[in-house]
This record gives structure tokens, C-alpha cells and sequence, in this order.
């Protein structure tokens, strides 16, 4: 009951457009955590190479071929497939974690997450 009172009230506050920086976290009577507003994030992303593999094959159609008297002989095999692997690299991009932005006791702080935040990160005191 206390967490669902806790965030309608922060929902009814952002609703609003009050500015909310820093609401205590009534989930736990007895602790230090503080549910911090979130200012900026970006997403931190690697990129990967990646070496793919693939299997290309067309259908021989047709095969010129001179003989020894210089004539053209063409030559249609039936069903007849030649395949290649090809590598290629390709990039991937890879999300690391997030560079987070957010406001507590009045001061900007900077840290980095493994996970996206949403809109108010939890701090301990």
C-alpha cells in the first residue's frame, strides 16, 4: 500500500509538472534511500566486429567453350550449381550500459549503469 501511495504521488507531482528532485522512498520506514530525479542519459554502445559467413550459389547457365578447330561450343550443363562461401565483416552495435545524469541534494551527478534507469534512479544516503 505504502509503495502504491509512494509513486501515485510522484505520478500525480510529474503529472503536474511540479518539480520533483528528490522524494524518500516509503517502501522502507527505517532507510537511507532517496529516489532521484533523472536530468540526462545516453546510451554507452561498443562496436563489435563480426566476422559472417555465407554460402552464395547461382545456377550455371551456360559454358563457352573453343575447341581445337576454333569452333564455339556452347555447353548448358543440366542443374548444375556453383556455390562460394563468402566472408564478410560486418559491425555490430553493442549497448554496454548508460551514461547517467542525475540531480541529488542539489548537485549534478555523473555515473554509469548497466541498465537504463527510467526517470528517477534509487540513491543511498
Amino acid at each position: 500500500m505504502k509503495t502504491t501511495l509512494c509513486y501515485a504521488l510522484l505520478f500525480v507531482a510529474v503529472a503536474a509538472k511540479a518539480e520533483v528532485v528528490i522524494v524518500q522512498d516509503s517502501t522502507k520506514e527505517s532507510s537511507n534511500e532517496y529516489m532521484a530525479k533523472v536530468v540526462s542519459k545516453s546510451m554507452i554502445i561498443d562496436h563489435m566486429p563480426r566476422l559472417v559467413s555465407r554460402n552464395v550459389c547461382e545456377k550455371v547457365v551456360e559454358r563457352v567453350h573453343i575447341d581445337k578447330y576454333e569452333n564455339v561450343v556452347r555447353v548448358t550443363p543440366n542443374n548444375m550449381v556453383r556455390c562460394k562461401i563468402m566472408h564478410n565483416e560486418e559491425i555490430l552495435n553493442v549497448v554496454r550500459g548508460y551514461q547517467v545524469t542525475y540531480e541529488y541534494k542539489g548537485k549534478l551527478v555523473t555515473t554509469s549503469m548497466n541498465y537504463d534507469p527510467g526517470e528517477f534512479v534509487k540513491v543511498k544516503n
